[in-house]
């Protein structure tokens, strides 16, 4: 499957700036969430960078089921479309299976 991001100045300045305005880690990373795993191998992912976010969609979501909400570093060249939104939603290069690291709803 092919993704066809738009390459058009214009739009790339937009994602920049938008990437640019969101914390980062002191490595310059950026901390990334995910309600449940990665099932499927695609070119993009959803995520949002939003903890609260995440665990408002789970909780609408999968109200009745123990899903684990998913960290994620991400480098901000990573980012290929910012959503924004309620959800602060973001569509990432498929990231590392090593760099993801499931969290406990304990928290």
């Amino acid at each position: 499957m092919n993704v066809i991001i738009s390459k058009l100045p214009v739009v790339e300045e937009i994602t920049q700036e938008q990437v640019d305005s969101l914390p980062k880690n002191e490595s310059g990373s950026i901390t990334v969430y995910r309600v449940g795993e990665i099932t499927k191998p695609t070119e993009l992912v959803s995520v949002t960078y939003d903890r609260e976010a995440a665990q408002t969609y789970k909780d609408i979501t999968f109200p009745d089921k123990e899903v684990p909400i998913n960290e994620f570093e991400i480098r901000p060249e990573n980012v290929k479309i910012f959503i924004g939104g309620g959800e602060k939603e973001l569509l990432i290069k498929m990231p590392e299976k090593e760099t993801a690291k499931a969290l406990s709803d304990a928290e």
